[in-house]
């Protein structure tokens, strides 16, 4: 095959999956969705033309060339279900990297190990009652539950931490969903009755997993919600 005529193909196709995602975002903006039937079509779509392209020999492409085109076939799954399932909607901002926990402060906040530094960390969208505040007639009993439910859930584990709009609150804390296991320990405290929704604009990325979640949690009566 003449190399013009290779080129040529090359781009057509390059033309063709480039559109595609154009689409594929304008349509998700439009829907309000990534779960819609047509946004899914376009994607499967997508990693045909992704895949045809680098199946193809006689184009002779570079590994980054194809590590691009493979990211459009095996796209993350989005997940907009919050009942049982406490996997995010959207990994893209999930670290690749694991932090150690070192310590565990209260039910919502703790101390990672993040890349040599100790840096306090506060779980986005949830607040469980006071355990260890300098005021002790905050502190309430379930507050050490809780409290005791996250050390044993993280202490000395390694996790992986997605941020919001907001890096840091006032007092320079890190403000982020924390995943164990690609779990999200936010959703899990909900989950399990330790923690109450408390999301604060800009930082809401999640709030209508949560509010699911914490609904579920108190028709069950699970956790402080059996207190009431």
């Amino acid at each position: 095959m003449k190399k013009s005529t290779k080129i040529k193909r090359l781009k057509f196709s390059v033309i063709i999956l480039a559109i595609l995602i154009i689409l594929i975002g304008i349509l998700s903006a439009v829907l309000s969705t990534n779960g819609s039937g047509i946004v899914d079509n376009l994607k499967n779509l997508t990693a045909d033309v992704a895949s045809s392209i680098i199946n193809d020999n006689t184009l002779n492409l570079s590994d980054d060339v194809k590590n691009t085109l493979n990211s459009y076939i095996n796209p993350s799954e989005d997940s907009n279900s919050t009942s049982g399932n406490t996997t995010s909607s959207d990994n893209s901002n999930i670290s690749s990297e694991l932090y150690k926990v070192v310590r565990v402060v209260d039910g919502d906040t703790l101390i990672i190990d993040y890349n040599g530094t100790e840096e306090r960390v506060r779980l986005i969208g949830v607040d469980t009652p006071e355990s260890v505040h300098p005021d002790e007639e905050k502190n309430t009993e379930f507050g050490t539950t809780a409290s005791n439910f996250s050390k044993e859930l993280l202490t000395d584990k390694y996790v992986k931490i997605e941020l919001d709009v907001q890096e840091r609150d006032q007092y320079g804390r890190i403000l982020a969903y924390v995943y164990l296991d690609d779990v999200m320990v936010n959703k899990i405290l909900l989950e399990e009755g330790y923690a109450k929704v408390a999301t604060y604009p800009p930082n809401v990325k999640y709030v209508d997993d949560f509010t699911a979640i914490q609904e579920e949690a108190r028709n069950n009566k699970k956790g402080l919600w059996g207190l009431e």
